[in-house]
This record gives structure tokens, C-alpha cells and sequence, in this order.
């Protein structure tokens, strides 16, 4: 919690240096002196100057300068990687460009080839011939009397003294006519490489459903993998023999759709092929239709997609088909009925898992509520919703059995959060797409609540909020669960509520809430971190310590060390790193059966190591574990016990162990979450740290070299829940330690490590519109304008980068410029209702009423409510 991590302030005396670009001609130095490095090294004529070989220290037969490598070519990834087992693969290989001792030689001489007797005269073809009988006569009379180097040396001091080059002055400036060069491949005579190509994306093609394609086994993946592969005809005989086997028929599919021999369409049809005649013989697989549509969509006809997915909800209904089926439609009109016989299809389903088909519930209803809200249905959707988890009807009733109590939770704070906020909570969708779609992320997440004290009207506001809240609590209560196991279920409700009463500064309810949850069970660490937090916003320290004292002695030891961990960083908010060097000691000491005054057995650090699996002294014999401890505790107290003991190690001022320590727990802890909790107090460390260094220079440079090795090791691939499948880009951790970074700089340098880190990270919009952000509050609109634009290149589902590009682009007056900025837009977004009035505003003001009656028609297409702001703006 942040009343537990104070800000941190700026650190003075800074300087952040891009690496990433050029740096500009200065009378400093920009850094430690390295040795010099001529540029002609990047010339491979440079091999002519006696400095090649006596200053940069290569030799004439380095492959960098040695070598048949084709720029225009595509090198094979599979032989980067290990081997290619592809006799008929078009890609450039090793053996393909690595040149042999006769033809290093001839390279030499192609430089000057009349030293080979060829004249000017000479016809081209003729040069291989001519220059490799040189070479080969060359090498008989002294290949026993010299080294490979030695040939190499000696030839370069013939074609020096032939041109009449006097050194240092070697280097060749005219192109060579003839140079040894790889065999040419059929494949190399095509204009474009198959397998780079990819099937253009026009406007008016359907969305094509996201099916992760690299969890299917195509031939590049056998090759690699396998020694030997099925051939096609294999796999056609195998099903024929069992024309039932669904996956031998996704094999097939997926072989024809890379045959390299044809190009990206004859294979799509072909793979489409193959796929029909599997549902022939099976016309019930769910799997075989989804893979069917999904390539289909690839062809871009709309209309016969649509007809072929209401053709397979008949066969063989499924919730992801019925999910092509509402990305292919375009009208309002027709996703809302798709949602709602989606809805309807669900809530009505027998088989399959409760938790699964309550997830599906749950997103498809918060589809349909973002397509409303996004297409000006704001009172329509906060009434479905509404009615879905408050009605009385047999339809309520259905829904709330079928749906788990932890998707209910979330389904009502996303109610309140529509009818407070007037949208959906957007940590639940992908940051990169604004259009309505699947739910990528089901943390718990916290309300954005307005601090300030109530008058009478927030007064009221407050009790209909609380109300909303008493019926969550009920709607979310499962009568076959404990008492306990339905208030853990709805601790994200409860930790809502404890911030809604904070931010009206109601603290005694707030603290009845924590007590009423602790009466139920004294477990909830989370719930002791709550009222500990609204101690500290209301009474004194001396309060705060009493509160983590009950806490650590009411809960189970096993479960103490998060309370623990907090109650020192309370401490040390206070300067009072004794009490916290206390604290970190207890915490592993209460695990343990052994008297705090058996001092050689009652060490702390060798307890932590004990715990936590480290090497030990051969002569330490460790107490034994209490009889209420397991052996082995679970993953948030490991990350706990870790956090604790790099503290313990910081405040004892071993700042090298601690270091260690963090180090060892990023590469000891499993789960990406733990990781980047250490990763934070790292960092923090570090920063501490770098705020009391005498060198901050070199530090400095330490620390950015940490905060570059934690954005590139973190993933940011995640998988959807309840779809392996299917991943989106999670960039939260990253603009946090982004954030932490660019706090240590002054503020005229945040603009350059903006950039540097939006060029690192393109797809983060989050960080991006920061960065423009700033840039526009420091009046560098160039820069913002550049930064949009970057991106804006593929049309991106984002409404706030496209709103702030037309707003630059209409500061500037580029009217034609707005206009199309605006088309695109609502291109990407075609349901966004506030785009599409905008856009009809800037068409009145230009006075062109052709455009804004062509604009009022294409929102009716699409079915976006503008029917009150039309007859307001065209009176």
C-alpha cells in the first residue's frame, strides 16, 4: 500500500544518456575513453591496409570480411538455431555463404583480376574461369610452404603493388565487376520469398478471430524439430484409412497451408481444402470448424463467412464459434443479437466446466454492456446489467446459479464502477484495443474513488453506493460455502468498500468493516493491511504498532510474514530502522522452536537461509520447525520471506549480500507476479542507494544498466484466462519501473528517456500517451505529433492516441490532414460514439454539408445512437 511506500523523491545530479541514438559533438566526454576503431573497417577493401591486420588485429580470412552473404537474401532461422534438415529450402545457410581457402584466395584477387591476365575485353563469364585457374596454380606452388594466412598476405602485396597503391592508401572506391558468389536457388528467382509474405488487410475485410497460430505444428516446426518428417502423402493415406482422427486432418491442414512450393493463397485454399473434406466426415467437430473459419476469414468475404458460422452453430455449437460469428458482424444491430443468443446459448449449456462456462457468462455479458456504453447506449446498458444481477425473473435466477461466486464479484463491481464512472473498469480489457472484446486480466482491482469530505447530496450518493455494495455482498453469498470461504470470496468487494468509506473520510466505518471481517476470520492478511493503513491516515504511530502487533500474534505464523514485511516498512516511514530490524528478526524466528536466547542456534540470517533453501555453514545445526508449520510454505510467504531477508541483510549495511540475495530470489521464485514484487524492492534498494552515493556517475550508469536488464527479462505475453490460446501484451509492470526510473531524472530529461523507452517499447500505449502527454505540457508538439504518428501507422484501437493526434493536427490548421486522421479513426473504432460526434462537429464547422449527411448515414450503418446530439448540432 502506498502509506507503507512514501514516494520517492528526485535524485539530483543526474544525467541520462540515450544509448540508443547518436550522441551529438560535445566539448565533454561522454564516457570512458576506448580504444580507436577505424570506420573503414566497414569496407571489406579495407583488407588491403596493413592497419587491418597490425591495429585491429583480424586477420584476411575473418568470415565478417570473408564471406558470399547475400543482403537481399533471407538467412535460414532454423540453421541460426541449430540445424536445417530441409534439403529444398530457399533460405541462405551457413555452407551457403562460408567461403572455402580457394575462394578467400580468389576474392583477394578480384579486386585487380588483371593480375590473372584478364583484360578489359574480357567477357564477365569468363572471369570465374580465368581468376580460379590463377588461384588453383597459385596454391600448388605454395600451399606446402605457406600457412592459409601467409597465401592470403602475399596476394594482398601483389594486388597492392599491380593497382600501384601506396599504403596506408589501399582502399578499392570502384565497384568489382566479379566476386565469388553463392549458387543461386530455384526460390531465388521469384519475385517475392513465400514464406514473408503476408495477405494484405483492406478495409473492408472481416475481423479475422486471434487464434495464436504458433501453438499449431506446421512443417517449419517439424523440420526443425525432427530428423525426418511425414511427408504429405503419408499423412493423405492416414486419412483416408481414419477419416475420424481430427487432429491427423489439422496436421494435413497446416502442411498444405506452408508448402513453400506454392504461394500464401494457393496454400490457404488448398488448407481450406482439406478442411472441408475433414467436415465431411466430421461435421459435429467443433475443432475442425474453428480452424475452418478462422482461415476463411483470411479470404475477406463478410457475408459468406457470416453464412458459414451460422451453418456451424448448427452442427456444432460452441462458445468460440459463436465468438467468430459476433467479430464478424459490423452493425450494432447484429452484435447485439449475437450476444444475446451467446448469452442465452451459455446460460442454458449442461455440460462442460461450471468455471469455465462462468467465465464465458461473464465476458460475454461485459461484451455486450461495452458495446452499448461505446455505441452512446450508456442508460441501456447500465439497465441490463442491472437487471441481469439484481432481476427476479427465471433468466436472474439461471444466470447467478450458472456463474461462480468469484465472476459474480466481479460483475458487480463492474456495475458500480459503470455507475459511477459511466464505463466499464478498463483493467479488465486489453489497454491496446478500446473496441469491446475478451476479458484479458480478473485481478482484483480497486475503484477509482475521489477523495473529500460529503455534503448532504454525497451524502445520499454515498448511501445508494453502499446499498449497491449490500446487495453484492448478498448476490455473491453461496449458501454451500462457509461463512469464512464467502467473505474471502468477496474481499475485493470489502477492500472497494474500505476505500470508498477512506475517501470520504468515514474512517470509523471503514475500521467497523476491517474489525466485522477479522471477527470472521483473523486470517485475512490483507484485511490487517487495510486497517493499518487507515490508522495510519487517522491516529498515531504508536496506534499503528499496536495494530501489527495484534496482527503478527493473532495470525499463523506461516501466514505472518506479509504483516511482518509491512510492519518494517512502516517503521522505516517513521526512522525507526531498529523496530524494523526487530520485525524482520521475529518473522523468521517465530517459525522455528528454538529461545530467542540461544544465540548460536538463533541466528536470523541462518534461519532465512533454512527457510529458504540456501547453503548453510557445515558445522550450524538449525532448531526444528514448529509443529503448526508445514515444511514447506506456500509461494506468497516464500515471496514474503525473501522480501524480509534482503531488508534484514540491507538494514544489517551488508549491501553486497543483499544484492546477492535479490538476485538469487529473481532466479529461485517461479511465478512472474513474486518476480516482479522483488524485482520493485530491488529496484528500490538500488535507488536508495544510488540517492547516497558519493559516485553518482558510475552508479548511475549501474542503475540504468539494471532498470534496461529488468525491462527486457520480465515477459510481457500473457495468456487469456480460460484460453491458452490466445495472449495479449500486459505492459503494467514495465510503465511502473519505467515510472521509477524517470522519477530519479530532473524534469528537463524525462522528455529523452520517454522516447528512448517508447522506441524500446512500441506496443506500451499507456507509456506512449505519457509521453506525449509530457510533451504537450512542455509545448513540444513536434515531438507528441511524431510520437503519434509512429504508431497511428497501423491504425491501432486506441481513442486517446487518436484523439490527441487530431488535436495537434488541428492546432496546426492541416484541415486535410484532420480529416483523414478522422476517417482512419473511426475506421479502427466504428462504434465509438464519441469519435464518430467529434468528427460530424469538425465537418459542421468546415461547412461541409455533403460530408456530414454521408457521416449521420454511415452512424446509422453501424448503429451508433447519435439521435439527441444530431437534431442539437443540425437545427
Amino acid at each position: 500500500m502506498s502509506a507503507f511506500h512514501p514516494p520517492a523523491p528526485e535524485i539530483p545530479g543526474l544525467v541520462f544518456e540515450d544509448k540508443s541514438s547518436t550522441p551529438e559533438p560535445s566539448a565533454e566526454p561522454l564516457g570512458p575513453l576506448r580504444p580507436y576503431a577505424s570506420q573503414l573497417l566497414n569496407f571489406r577493401s579495407y583488407r588491403f591496409s596493413p592497419y587491418f591486420r597490425t591495429k585491429a588485429n583480424l586477420t584476411l580470412t575473418s568470415p565478417s570480411y570473408a564471406h558470399k552473404l547475400n543482403p537481399k537474401q533471407t538467412v535460414c532461422r532454423f540453421d541460426l538455431n541449430g540445424t536445417c534438415n530441409d534439403e529444398k529450402c530457399a533460405w541462405q545457410h551457413g555452407t551457403d555463404f562460408s567461403m572455402s581457402e580457394e575462394e578467400i584466395l580468389q576474392d583477394i584477387v578480384s579486386y585487380n583480376p588483371s593480375l590473372t591476365r584478364v583484360k578489359e575485353a574480357t567477357k564477365l563469364k569468363d572471369y570465374p574461369t580465368l581468376i580460379g585457374s590463377y588461384v588453383d596454380k597459385f596454391m600448388k606452388q605454395n600451399k606446402d610452404k605457406m600457412s592459409q594466412d601467409e597465401m592470403c598476405l602475399l596476394l594482398v602485396s601483389m594486388v597492392n603493388e599491380q593497382t600501384k597503391h601506396v599504403p596506408p592508401h589501399t582502399a578499392f572506391l570502384e565497384q568489382r565487376k566479379w566476386r565469388p558468389t553463392a549458387k543461386p536457388k530455384a526460390s531465388e528467382q521469384q519475385d517475392t520469398n513465400t514464406k514473408d509474405v503476408k495477405m494484405p488487410v483492406s478495409e473492408s475485410q472481416p475481423p479475422q478471430p486471434s487464434i495464436d497460430l504458433d501453438n499449431i505444428i506446421s512443417d517449419e516446426d517439424v523440420r526443425y524439430f525432427m530428423l525426418d518428417s511425414q511427408s504429405v502423402q503419408d499423412i493423405e493415406s492416414a486419412v483416408l484409412e481414419s477419416p475420424t482422427d481430427v487432429q491427423l486432418w489439422l496436421k494435413l491442414a497446416y502442411k498444405k497451408l506452408y508448402d513453400h512450393q506454392k504461394d500464401s493463397s494457393a496454400g490457404l485454399n488448398h488448407a481450406l481444402n482439406v478442411l472441408a473434406r475433414a467436415l465431411e466426415a466430421n461435421k459435429h467437430s467443433t475443432d475442425i470448424w474453428q480452424h475452418y473459419l478462422t482461415l476463411y476469414a483470411k479470404r475477406g468475404n463478410r457475408e459468406e463467412l457470416m453464412e458459414l458460422c451460422r451453418q456451424a452453430l448448427q452442427l456444432a455449437p460452441c462458445y468460440n464459434i459463436w465468438w467468430i460469428y459476433l467479430s464478424t458482424a459490423t452493425s450494432y444491430a447484429k452484435k447485439e443479437e449475437i450476444c444475446q443468443k451467446t448469452y442465452d446459448f451459455l446460460v442454458t449449456q449442461l455440460d462442460g466446466s461450471q468455471e469455465l462456462k462462468s467465465h464465458q457468462i461473464l465476458e460475454i455479458l461485459l461484451y455486450q454492456i461495452a458495446l452499448m456504453v461505446q455505441s452512446g447506449r450508456y442508460k441501456t446498458a447500465l439497465t441490463k446489467l442491472q437487471t441481469v444481477l439484481k432481476g427476479h425473473d427465471n433468466n436472474t435466477t439461471e444466470t447467478h446459479s450458472a456463474m461462480m461466486s468469484s465472476d459474480r464479484c466481479l460483475a458487480w463491481l463492474a456495475y458500480i464502477h459503470l455507475l459511477e464512472f459511466r464505463c466499464l473498469p478498463s483493467s479488465l480489457f486489453d489497454p491496446s484495443n478500446d473496441n469491446p472484446g475478451r476479458i484479458v486480466n480478473k485481478e482484483p482491482f480497486l475503484l477509482p474513488w475521489k477523495e473529500g469530505k460529503h455534503d448532504n447530496k454525497n451524502s445520499a450518493d454515498h448511501q445508494a453506493i453502499v446499498s449497491n455494495f449490500d446487495d453484492a455482498f448478498k448476490a455473491c453469498v453461496d449458501e454451500q460455502h462457509s461463512a469464512e470461504e464467502n467473505v474471502l470470496h468477496c474481499v475485493p468487494l470489502y477492500r472497494n468498500l474500505i476505500l470508498l468509506e477512506v475517501s470520504r473520510e468515514r474512517y470509523d466505518c471503514a475500521k467497523n468493516i476491517c474489525r466485522k471481517l477479522l471477527d470472521t476470520s483473523p486470517n485475512f492478511t490483507k484485511v490487517w493491511l487495510c486497517l493499518a493503513d487507515v490508522e495510519i491516515r487517522t491516529g498515531t504511530p504508536e496506534i499503528v504498532r499496536q495494530i501489527f502487533s495484534e496482527a503478527v500474534s493473532t495470525c499463523t505464523c506461516s501466514q505472518a510474514a506479509e504483516l511482518y514485511h509491512a510492519a518494517a516498512n512502516f517503521e522505516l516511514s517513521q526512522n525507526n530502522p531498529d523496530n524494523a530490524l526487530e520485525y524482520l528478526e521475529k518473522c523468521v524466528i517465530s517459525l522455528f522452536d528454538v529461545h530467542i536466547s540461544d544465540s548460536k542456534r538463533c541466528d536470523p540470517n541462518l534461519l532465512y537461509c533454512k527457510i529458504l533453501g540456501q547453503t548453510l555453514p557445515l558445522e550450524y545445526k538449525p532448531p526444528a520447525l514448529k509443529d503448526i508449520i508445514s515444511q514447506k510454505l506456500d509461494e506468497n510467504q516464500v515471496l514474503y520471506m525473501w522480501l524480509n531477508y534482503s531488508l534484514l541483510l540491507e538494514l544489517q549495511g551488508d549491501t553486497v549480500q543483499a544484492v546477492e540475495a535479490y538476485e538469487t530470489a529473481l532466479y529461485t521464485l517461479k511465478s512472474t507476479k513474486d518476480v516482479q514484487h522483488i524485482w520493485k524492492s530491488y529496484l528500490s534498494h538500488q535507488r536508495s542507494k544510488l540517492l547516497h552515493s558519493r559516485v553518482k556517475k558510475a552508479d548511475f550508469r549501474s542503475f540504468t544498466d539494471l532498470i534496461q536488464r529488468c525491462l527486457v527479462m520480465m515477459p510481457t505475453k500473457c495468456v487469456l484466462p480460460h484460453n491458452p490460446l490466445l495472449y495479449w501484451n500486459n505492459y503494467t509492470f514495465h510503465s511502473q519501473v519505467v515510472e521509477v526510473f524517470i522519477q530519479c531524472l530532473p524534469e528537463d530529461q524525462h522528455d529523452a528517456a520517454y522516447q528512448r523507452f517508447v522506441k524500446m517499447m512500441p506496443g506500451n500505449f499507456g507509456l506512449l500517451i505519457r509521453a506525449i502527454r509530457f510533451a504537450c505540457e512542455h509545448e513540444n508538439y513536434q515531438t507528441a505529433l511524431a510520437l503519434c504518428q509512429n504508431v497511428l501507422y497501423d491504425q491501432p484501437a486506441c481513442v486517446n492516441l487518436w484523439k490527441i493526434a487530431i488535436n495537434l493536427l488541428a492546432r496546426d490548421g492541416n484541415h486535410k490532414e484532420v480529416r483523414k486522421m478522422y476517417k482512419k479513426a473511426v475506421s479502427a473504432l466504428p462504434h465509438t460514439v464519441s469519435l464518430w460526434k467529434d468528427y460530424i462537429l469538425f465537418e459542421v464547422t468546415q461547412g461541409s454539408q455533403e460530408n456530414v449527411a454521408r457521416l449521420v448515414e454511415k452512424c446509422r450503418e453501424f448503429g451508433v445512437n447519435m439521435g439527441r446530439f444530431l437534431s442539437t448540432v443540425l437545427k
